[in-house]
């Protein structure tokens, strides 16, 4: 009968223990017992950190593919920036090119003129001597 019934239990205790101490003893057990994890609690409390486990690899992966894209797109972005920019360079490099030939194009023709002239001036110096 007190095998299985706690309250029966409890009350035979508490008849049979008049000391302090035990009734004391009593409490600290219950407390105990009370804080005590079971096998099912653990069982539990695994379940419940590899389910938030899982959910974590699921919201890194998740995380990881929304980096991976938004840095894909910054680089693509950056990437046609430097294009426009060395484009921009590239025309002001060939307009500058242009300039240059241009300007070397006239002192060309001012040096032969030049060449010319003293060549001229010459003949004429050696014609006169010779005439």
């Amino acid at each position: 009968m007190f095998e299985r019934d706690e309250e029966a239990r409890a009350g035979i205790v508490d008849i049979l223990a008049t000391d302090i101490a035990l009734r004391f003893r009593k409490l600290i057990v219950k407390a105990v017992l009370k804080e005590v994890a079971t096998k099912d609690d653990i069982d539990k409390l695994r379940n419940v950190i590899k389910d938030v486990e899982n959910r974590l690899r699921n919201e890194i992966r998740v995380t990881e593919k929304m980096l991976k894209n938004y840095l894909k797109e910054y680089v693509d972005v950056k990437v046609e920036g430097l294009r426009k920019e060395m484009k921009s360079l590239e025309m002001k490099f060939d307009e500058k090119i242009t300039s240059l030939e241009k300007r070397l194009e006239i002192l060309t023709k001012f040096m032969l003129g030049t060449f010319i002239g003293i060549i001229l001036t010459l003949v004429s110096i050696i014609l006169t001597k010779l005439l």
